[in-house]
Order: C-alpha cells, then structure tokens, then sequence
C-alpha cells in the first residue's frame, strides 16, 4: 500500500509521470506479483524482500499436509504422493523448527524413492475414481477415505462436467447426482463417514501457499491434522496497526489479551494475544476475522463498519501437532471513547483486557522462553532469543507485573513471532 500511494503521488506530477511511467509500472507489476503469489510464514516461507533472498514458497510444486504425511500434488498426472514427514525431512537443514513446515514449504534435498502411498484421480465423463497405489497397510485406512473425497473434489472441479458416480479405494460405489461445487455435494461425499446427527460444519483443506483442494467437514480436518485456512486478529485501542512500531511516535497503542478458561478441552487457562478461528467453507477471510472477533468479544459493529477492520497484513503457516492451519493476520480498531463494549463469551474468556503493547512483547518472549526450556515450543528458535529476553526482563521494573507469568497459547505465539517478522520486513 505505501508503495501505491508513493507512485500515485508521483503519478500527480504528469510530467514526471510521462517520463517514468514504464519504470513505475514496472515497480507496481513486481511487488504485486510478490505479495499475490507468495506468503509470510511462522518459520518459514519467507520472500525476497528489500533485495534479501531468503526461504520463500516455490510455486513449481505444490504440497499440502494429512497426519504424519507431507504430500506432493502433481496437477499434470492427476496424482498426489504421500511421504512421511520424517523421512523427507532434511537432517542438515540448520533452520530448526516444525518438520511438517520444512517438509511442506522449502525444496526437497532429495526425494525418497517409495512414497508412502500414492493416490491417483480419474475423470471419464460423468464418472471418476482415485485408486490407491500402494498396499493399504502403509497407511490409515480412515486417512485414506478422507483423502481420496478430497482429491475427487481437487479432479473434477477444473472440468465444466456433471460428475455423479465415484469409485473410492476399498469402497461401493457412491452415486451422487449433485455438482461438484454445491454443498450438497460434500454432505453426501462425507456421509459415510461422520455421524449425521452432529452439527455439521464445512472448513476447506488448501495447499502451502492457500489454494483450495476441497471441502471437508471440520471435525475430519481436526482428526487427520489436515491443513486449512484460518485467521488471527489482533484488537488494538483507538486505531489500526498497520506500520512499523517506529513509525509510531508513542509506540503501539495497547492490545487486547484474554485468558482461556480453565474448562476448555485444549490449553485452558493459558493467554492468548490474538482473535483466533477457523475459516468456514466458500468464507472470505475477512468475514471470518469479523465473524470471529463479532463472536468471541461481542463488538457486533465489526461486521457493519469496514473501517474497524484492517485488509489481510499478511499470511503465516502455523504446524504442531494439532493443528495445521494457513492464518491470515488482520488488526480491529477498539475506540475507547465509543459505544463499543466488549463482552466475551463466559464458557470461552475468564478475563480480558488491553495490555501494554512492550508488555505484551515481554511476555511473549518468557512464555516461549520456558517452552524452549521445557522443549515444548513447536517453532523455530529465535537466532536473538537471549537478547530478546534480556531486554525483555528490563520492562516494567518496578511496576506490577503478573505478566510475566502468563503462558500462551503455542498456536498464538507462532503467528506472533510471524507478526514480529512482518514488521521488521516493513523497517
């Protein structure tokens, strides 16, 4: 955006203008096919940016993951081959930092010679199939048939045909009279496969870098560990952040925290930074942050006003072993002076308020600190992780400072760590 801003200012000079316009094109046409076909990540896909090169999603291949599996997508022959993450995974590589990120976004040292198994898609007229490849037993029988209804989805969708017979590994034949792209279509898909008098939600499985391979009901999404869209929401006091920390005269305004309840299935109790959720099928990211913080904090008006959320800063791949999710990070503007009130939902918050943006910082940095030290934390090792604490630890001396003590939630910490990139990319 400031780099639009500065050619439109320049474009106001028409003789300028006149002189550079080619140059200036040429600028616009090159950072927009940066930050279109590419993404920031937790640890990392990162880009060239500001003449660096360094680690950045390769759109030469395309892979995604399932489980204990990262899998290769090749378009031309219809086939995605599944791998182990274990054993793609570069043992000289220095980075550090998830496997499953490693394995999914960076070039392969080597390809193993036998793929764990290998799905292959067929479309003849109103008919399609996936065959399996290698022997069931090499892989989960369960995964198997979540893959395969994906991938029919992945097949037919890049043909205007009305595909109504399926052939499934090891399975009847399904007959569904639907169009691939209705929702009818993957209730009908998935039927066999989930209890039908559960609430049914639909979220989608994408590959590194966003794309969309199917619809998949959320509650196989979580049991096979598939990777999905999701977003982070930072709520900020009085204004959006949107530029470097410096640029700030005062530094950043505060940030919203708030702290799970002790009653939740996963990490009750711990602190969370962020507005956090899962982004439902055919669902615009930007709905889902407004759906999200409209939800978790009661500020209904994000869904009616434009201006209290930001557009997409950016995009980051969180993995542990519980989630594996493609976040796009968004800022809300909470104005103090208004009518805004937030009001949390008792079964989801147990406290909530705005915190000091440095003390915020701090206690990101001891919360990771002590899951370093307890070899829990599920990301990369910050290379200044103990200068970081070292300043850390001079914040708020002499004030009270329970933060200090606050853990956070892993997920949250490592979209933080992506926003803390984002903005030293941006100095």
């Amino acid at each position: 955006k400031t780099l639009y801003r500065f050619i439109h200012s320049l474009s106001l000079n028409m003789t300028q203008w006149k002189i550079h316009k080619w140059r200036y094109l040429l600028i616009i046409a090159f950072f927009s096919n940066i930050r279109d076909s590419q993404t920031f990540t937790t640890f990392h896909l990162k880009q060239m940016y500001q003449g660096r090169e360094v680690f950045r999603t390769d759109l030469a291949f395309q892979r995604t993951l399932a489980a204990d599996y990262v899998i290769d997508i090749e378009e031309s022959s219809q086939t995605w081959r599944g791998y182990r993450i274990e054993d793609v995974f570069m043992k000289k590589d220095k980075s550090g930092g998830c496997k499953a990120v490693s394995t999914l976004c960076k070039v392969w040292d080597e390809v193993p010679s036998i793929p764990s198994f290998t799905l292959v898609a067929t479309v003849n007229g109103d008919k399609a199939g996936v065959t399996l490849d290698n022997n069931l037993d090499n892989v989960s029988p369960k995964l198997v048939a979540v893959l395969s209804r994906i991938m029919i989805q992945w097949s037919t969708k890049l043909e205007e045909t009305k595909v109504a017979s399926f052939k499934l590994p090891n399975e009847k034949a399904l007959e569904i009279a639907h169009h691939i792209t209705s929702g009818e279509f993957a209730f009908a898909l998935f039927r066999p496969l989930i209890d039908p008098t559960n609430n049914i939600e639909l979220s989608e499985m994408v590959t590194q870098d966003g794309t969309i391979l199917g619809v998949v009901p959320r509650s196989l999404v979580h049991r096979e560990n598939l990777l999905h869209r999701g977003i982070g929401v930072l709520v900020i006091k009085d204004e959006l952040i949107s530029v470097p920390q410096e640029v700030h005269e005062n530094g950043y305004p505060e940030l919203y925290v708030h702290r799970r309840t002790d009653t939740k299935r996963i990490f009750p109790s711990l602190y969370d930074m962020f507005v956090g959720g899962v982004s439902i099928a055919g669902e615009d990211a930007r709905l889902t942050a407004a759906r999200e913080v409209a939800e978790e904090l009661g500020l209904d008006r994000v869904l009616s006003d434009p201006n209290m959320l930001s557009d997409a800063l950016f995009d980051c791949t969180v993995c542990t072993s519980y989630n594996r999710c493609v976040v796009t990070v968004f800022s809300c503007s909470f104005i103090s002076d208004s009518k805004d009130s937030i009001k949390w939902q008792d079964e989801e918050v147990s406290w909530g308020d705005f915190v000091k943006y440095d003390n915020v910082v701090a206690s990101a940095d001891l919360s990771i600190d002590r899951l370093i030290k307890e070899k829990k934390w599920p990301g990369e090792i910050p290379a200044n992780m103990e200068e970081r604490i070292a300043s850390s630890s001079k914040i708020g001396v002499g004030e009270r400072n329970e933060w200090r003590k606050w853990d956070y939630v892993p997920d949250g910490l490592l979209v933080w760590e992506a926003w803390l990139d984002f903005q030293k990319e941006l100095v």
